[in-house]
């Protein structure tokens, strides 16, 4: 690796050295045993998973379940999943840093990133359609500083004309959906999974992938939720197996595959909904103003998944909700009335 690696964490090089790095993770990532293949479908593409650590396999299929395949007729993009000391594919050139970014320009964003912290790497090779994903200890506790399991590399799988990772949840009814868009925090997750639980098609609580066809629809990715200890103790109904806390432990992340029934293979979108926690016993729903809605919504996106430098990512997303209706629901202490209202709201859209 280069001497740079010395003094900083970010690094532009040639495009041919960045494929000697591939080549060189192409080798380490076959391993010596067969691998657990798995193919995940995203909306109109199927990511091949090729998982080297057998410790993560009932993980992915936990995260995944609704969208995972155990064949499929083709795949778009590869992922090879493998243990790894990420610090010994960086030598002693990184010792003082956190994180290492290695860039030959082909994509907006980083194609190997190193975070030695975690030790984990994820990478992106644009001219194979191959992404890596390594790490040493796949524990809950790093898995919980990663996020979403994959969610990174699932943005660039995502990426395309006509289709988008996006940080929002969706429900509808009747073929109906709305897209819940709110930061961590905000409540979107605890509006969603509670109309869920009262009959709603569902589709996601924090991520999700927005296709855009003969109209906008939004498709499923995750299987697991996240939400607060309270919150939880205030569904009864909700079937969830804990996973692990959250990275900052005031969360908990919950399988509930129990649920897949209610799960929409794609919903059709027809509004953007902002949820405003307002502590009152009344639930009400008014216009929000659009362009404040929009930034929040693209910016919320964007910085989750580092896409700030990518204009032609931000212009999809624009392009993708710009013509909706934009709604605030101010949210009210009982969750059922909060539902309730949304049911009403959904039911009234043409």
């Amino acid at each position: 690796m280069p001497e740079l690696l010395e003094r900083t964490n970010v690094i532009n090089i040639p495009a041919e050295e960045m494929d000697g790095y591939f080549n060189i993770l192409d080798q380490r990532s076959r391993g010596d045993s067969g691998a657990d293949v798995s193919f995940l479908s995203l909306a109109g593409k199927v990511l091949k998973i090729e998982n080297h650590v057998p410790s993560l396999a009932p993980i992915i299929r936990q995260n995944f379940g609704f969208c995972l395949r155990d064949s499929a007729s083709h795949s778009d993009a590869l992922l090879r999943v493998w243990e790894s000391e990420v610090a010994s594919l960086v030598a002693d050139f990184a010792a003082n840093s956190k994180s290492v970014f290695l860039s030959s320009g082909a994509i907006p964003a980083p194609e190997i990133s190193l975070f030695l912290e975690d030790n984990r790497l994820e990478a992106h090779h644009q001219r194979t359609s191959t992404f890596h994903y390594a790490g040493r200890a796949f524990s809950n506790e790093s898995l919980a500083q990663a996020g979403h399991l994959f969610v990174r590399l699932i943005n660039q799988v995502a990426k395309g004309p006509g289709q988008a990772l996006v940080h929002a949840a969706a429900v509808g009814l009747d073929d109906k959906g709305v897209l819940i868009c709110a930061r961590g925090g905000g409540g979107k997750s605890t509006l969603a999974i509670s109309s869920m639980l009262a009959g709603f098609q569902y589709v996601a609580d924090d991520y999700l992938i927005l296709e855009q066809r003969d109209r906008l629809y939004a498709n499923p990715i995750y299987s697991v939720i996240t939400l607060s200890p309270e919150m939880r103790r205030r569904m009864p109904s909700l079937q969830a197996e804990f996973l692990w806390d959250n990275y900052n432990k005031k969360k908990q992340v919950l399988g509930i595959s129990a649920h897949h029934s209610s799960f929409a293979r794609e919903l059709p979108i027809k509004a953007v909904i902002f949820p405003n926690i307002s502590h009152t016993d009344a639930c009400t729903i008014e216009h929000a103003n659009k362009g404040k809605a929009i930034t929040q919504l693209v910016h919320s996106t964007v910085s989750q998944m580092g896409d700030q430098k990518d204009p032609s990512h931000l212009k999809t997303l624009i392009s993708f909700v710009k013509d909706l209706d934009f709604y605030q629901i101010n949210l009210g202490t009982d969750l059922h009335a909060n539902v309730s209202v949304l049911a009403k709201f959904i039911k009234g859209i043409n």
